[in-house]
This record gives structure tokens, C-alpha cells and sequence, in this order.
């Protein structure tokens, strides 16, 4: 009989001569998550695989157990984009708007199975959207459009979380466009500030500012968008040094992410991820580049610990573990 995943990762960690919590603590999990994980009382996701196996050694050997996905569509969602694909000439309304409810979906799952499984299959996806805002028309365009806005900007977020930098910024500049055609402002300022995103990551500071602060210019908006752009605005200025102007940002995003509780209900859907905990991680990050680290510590770690079961392992959770780790020494 084949070993299991289990199995495997119990021999492997006892071969490199760790503890449970030792490896829990090396791929940023708990070490719940590895008792689990060898009494297959957890099934590994992809993403974890890759990580665990490269801490032991195991040359790919946990990644060929894992489990993949058991489809990335509901068989809902793939009915609807089945009937989109043939009727793409002459679509209506309803089915425009079950575009976005399959966007939806797919941004959640991508929490849980990662962004590299997403990419194919959003590839493919994409040709339809495309197709579809290519022939819309009249009082059909606009939504479509819109939901075409909404599909670039989760395709340039997949390609940011891959590493394909220059192809996420086109992808980012394409939903800005359609954001615009289309006269979405919430759609326009998210295209910015994943832009500004992206300076950050490329080492361009003054433009993630820049960027962040075209963003907080913006009418009309939701508060809980302007609310990181303060946040990422003050990560900027926490790096060059500018600590007066970091602590007036914070509060001012304190103030914003209040009130984008209130506006909630009527959010943008791609903003589902944004709460209480996120602006605790948020802001935990700006005072680690503040050169604050008790009080960096304190905010990742109560963010880790009230993010949502669902949000656990998602990859961007995983960058605040490894904010938090590189400010707290490990035992």
C-alpha cells in the first residue's frame, strides 16, 4: 500500500530530526496543523505541500501526495459559464451579473487552494469575459464592462501573488480602463492602490505613496478602501522615516475603517476580506518599518488570531506570519 501524505511527512520530520511544533514554527502554521496533518485528520493543500516539502528535504515528495483541488467550479458556476460561452452574442442582463457571482467564488477558493492552482483556469475564464465586453452594447455594456473590470483586477492580483509582476500591472491597467468606462469609482481607486502595490513590492516607495495617496483623492468611494490606502501610504512614509506623518495616517485610517463597518452592507465584493483583523495586520506592518517592534508584534498577533477560519490559510495571511517572525526570535 502507498504511504500516505501523513505518513510521509511524520518519517520525513523525524528523518531531519524535528518536533511537531519545531516544523510548525519553520512553515508558519500551527502545531495542531501538523498533528493533523499526519493522522489525516487534515488534508494538504498544495500550498502548504510546497512548503513543508522544501523544509524537509523530500526532493517533491509531499507535493505528489497532495490532494489536488476537487474542481474549481461549483457545477452552478460551470453551468453559467457554459451558457455564457453560447450565448455570447446575445446575452442578457442575469447572465452578465452571474459573472460576478462566479468571480466571487473563485476569489474565496483562492484563499483556501492558492493563487498558482487559480491561474489556468482563470486564464480560460478570461477569454470569456473578454469576448463578452468585446461584443457588448447599449444599455448591456456598462455592466458588462464593469464585470470585466472586476476579472482584469483579480487576474492581476493572481499574477502579483505568483511573482509575474509586469504582466499584474497590465492586467491592473486594464481594469483601471474598464473601472473608468464604465464610471466605477470603487473599481478605479482598487486599480490604483494595487498598483501602488506593486511599487511597493518592486521597491518603489515614492510611488506606492503616490499612488496611495491618488487613491484617498477619490469621491465617492468606499471608506474601507481609502482606509488601507492610509495604511499603505503610512508603510510608505514608516520606511523613509517620516514618523509624524505615519502617526497621522494611522489615525486617520482608524477613523476610516469605522466607518467602512457602517458602509459594509453596501461594499464592493472583492473587499470581503477587509475587517477587523486585517486592519490590525495592516497596521502592524506600518510600525514593524517604523522600527516599533513590541507594538508591531502586539498588532500582527492579534490579527493572526481573529483572522476568519476561512482566511487562515490563505497565502496573504502567510506574509503576516512572516512580518511577525522576523520580529519575534524563535525558541
Amino acid at each position: 500500500m502507498a504511504e500516505t501524505f501523513g505518513a510521509t511527512l511524520r518519517r520525513l520530520r523525524k528523518r531531519a530530526g524535528l518536533s511537531q511544533p519545531a516544523l510548525a514554527r519553520r512553515v508558519f502554521v500551527n502545531q495542531s496543523t501538523i498533528s493533523r496533518l499526519e493522522t489525516g485528520r487534515l488534508a494538504p493543500d498544495a500550498r502548504l505541500a510546497v512548503r513543508v516539502d522544501a523544509v524537509l528535504d523530500a526532493d517533491g515528495a509531499l507535493i505528489a501526495l497532495t490532494r489536488p483541488a476537487a474542481g474549481l467550479l461549483t457545477p452552478d458556476d460551470a453551468d453559467r459559464l457554459d451558457y455564457i460561452a453560447a450565448h455570447a452574442r446575445r446575452l442578457d442582463l442575469p447572465a452578465v451579473e452571474s459573472l460576478g457571482v462566479v468571480l466571487g467564488g473563485l476569489r474565496r477558493l483562492e484563499d483556501t487552494v492558492g493563487a498558482s492552482m487559480m491561474i489556468e483556469p482563470v486564464r480560460a475564464q478570461l477569454a470569456l469575459v473578454a469576448c463578452l465586453v468585446q461584443e457588448s452594447r447599449g444599455g448591456l455594456r456598462p455592466h458588462a464592462v464593469r464585470v470585466g473590470a472586476q476579472w482584469a483586477q483579480f487576474a492581476g492580483w493572481l499574477s502579483t501573488a505568483t511573482g509575474h509582476y509586469p504582466k499584474a500591472d497590465r492586467w491592473f491597467s486594464r481594469a483601471y480602463e474598464l473601472a473608468t468606462e464604465a464610471v466605477d469609482r470603487d473599481m478605479v481607486a482598487t486599480a490604483l492602490s494595487f498598483k501602488g502595490h506593486l511599487a511597493w513590492l518592486t521597491g518603489q516607495v515614492n510611488a506606492t505613496i503616490g499612488l496611495s495617496q491618488a487613491v484617498q483623492r477619490q469621491t465617492g468611494v468606499y471608506a474601507g478602501q481609502l482606509a488601507y490606502d492610509a495604511l499603505q501610504e503610512a508603510r510608505g512614509h514608516a520606511v523613509l522615516g517620516d514618523k509624524d506623518v505615519v502617526d497621522r495616517k494611522v489615525d486617520e485610517a482608524n477613523d476610516l475603517a469605522l466607518l467602512a463597518v457602517e458602509q459594509l452592507p453596501d461594499a464592493p465584493p472583492w473587499h470581503y476580506y477587509r475587517h477587523d483583523a486585517f486592519w490590525l495586520l495592516e497596521e502592524g506592518r506600518v510600525y514593524r518599518y517604523l522600527g516599533r517592534p513590541v507594538r508591531a508584534a502586539e498588532l500582527l498577533t492579534a490579527g493572526l488570531d481573529t483572522l476568519p477560519a476561512e482566511q487562515q490559510a490563505a497565502e496573504w495571511a502567510d506574509s503576516y506570519r512572516r512580518d511577525l517572525a522576523s520580529l519575534v526570535p524563535v525558541a
